[in-house]
């Protein structure tokens, strides 16, 4: 399995990020190799952000068949490069955020999200996008800045009690599940479950579950809903990368 980290990391920040494989039980034969971006953007705090994340994301994972692995899993909720990466891979791509929304809603009736407050107008436009605003009971942030690299090190303190402030004000919402809205909140997803006694999809754990079994069945996505490209730039996408990683 490739998974694709949306940001530039050192290696102990690859290592935050292969914590989330503690989160789940999967086959042995499995193995999972951790990927940053070789350029791109520290946060997707807008639109901007989000588009050169896309070209980063695509880069990184553009070759994963080629390269031998047999499924690639996007390691953000915005699902970044999803659709491109599958119009070029016949490897099944997982779209972790979308994929999350959808479990929750074989767990319960309905969501909330749980995020970062520079994160709100991500979560709002996935779920106009992917129809789930009226399965959605809320949106709930936390002010904080997020940090994609430390993650919550040093801050659990602070930042666990006041995700599980924000998840009791969901249930409130009408929320029978919570989603996280980030694969960097996974430190807090066992403490919110002890809390509140309620399912919380923890997305990237669950992302590397889902591929497993679309390997175990025999699936991918269809060709129908994402055409193959007839003329993949991916050397075009290759040099884009490589004169800004060598600029940095």
């Amino acid at each position: 399995m490739l998974v694709v980290v949306a940001y530039v990391l050192d290696a102990p920040g690859i290592e935050r990020r292969r914590a989330q494989l503690g989160h789940v039980e999967l086959s042995p034969e499995l193995t999972f190799d951790f990927r940053p971006v070789r350029a791109g953007v520290e946060a997707t705090n807008d639109y901007h952000d989000h588009l050169f994340k896309n070209v980063a994301v695509f880069e990184a994972a553009c070759e994963a068949q080629n390269e031998g692995y047999s499924a690639v899993c996007i390691d953000t909720v915005g699902d970044s490069a999803v659709e491109p990466l599958r119009s070029v891979l016949d490897i099944p791509v997982i779209a972790t955020g979308r994929s999350a929304y959808l479990l929750a809603l074989t767990l319960g009736r309905r969501f909330s999200i749980l995020t970062y407050r520079p994160w709100l107008w991500e979560a709002h436009a996935q779920l106009a996008e992917y129809g789930l605003a009226d399965k959605c009971a809320s949106v709930r942030a936390i002010e904080a800045e997020p940090n994609v690299v430390d993650l919550m090190e040093g801050k659990e303190g602070d930042l666990f009690p006041r995700f599980v402030a924000a998840a009791e004000q969901c249930i409130e919402d009408g929320a029978d599940t919570i989603v996280l809205h980030s694969t960097t909140l996974h430190q807090v997803a066992e403490h919110v479950t002890a809390a509140l006694g309620i399912p919380v999809v923890n997305p990237g754990p669950y992302s590397y579950k889902l591929a497993e079994t679309m390997l175990g069945l025999g699936l991918s996505h269809s060709h129908i809903a994402y055409p193959r490209s007839a003329r993949p730039q991916l050397r075009m996408a290759h040099t884009m990368i490589d004169s800004v990683a060598t600029d940095s």
